[in-house]
């Protein structure tokens, strides 16, 4: 996964983009996908780049609401599932954001997450 983080940072810091006065914009990074994973927590401090996490202790409306108005006002989201997506909610998520912006939208699927692999039939579907 490290290197996956590195490579991951480089792209988006790489999407840097100098505004006509010559200052440099700083966008933002939604960072979306697995939630029962640690790849936020090891990403996150390597990031050069403004980001949102929309992960919270505790579910709301009001977080959900957050989240909404993060993904239209995000330069980027990035998608990243892994091995431990439980659910299928971030693939609904995942899709829907890749059709309706797709020029905004990266999405990552890691094969391995801190040794958790996916099933040969898993990994043969993705």
């Amino acid at each position: 996964m490290a290197t996956f983080l590195r490579v991951m940072n480089i792209c988006l810091f790489s999407l840097l983009a100098e505004s006509e006065s010559g200052e440099v914009a700083q966008p933002t990074v939604g960072l979306f996908g697995t939630i029962q994973s640690t790849w936020r927590e090891q990403f996150i401090p390597t990031l050069q780049i403004n980001h949102y996490n929309p992960v919270v202790e505790e579910w709301s409306m009001e977080s959900q609401q957050q989240e909404e108005a993060a993904k239209a006002t995000n330069d980027f989201n990035l998608y990243v599932i892994t091995p431990k997506q439980q659910g299928f909610y971030a693939f609904a998520e995942m899709t829907a954001s890749a059709i309706r912006n797709p020029e905004k939208t990266v999405i990552t699927i890691l094969e391995d997450d801190d040794g958790a692999t996916y099933e040969e039939h898993q990994a043969s579907s993705i």
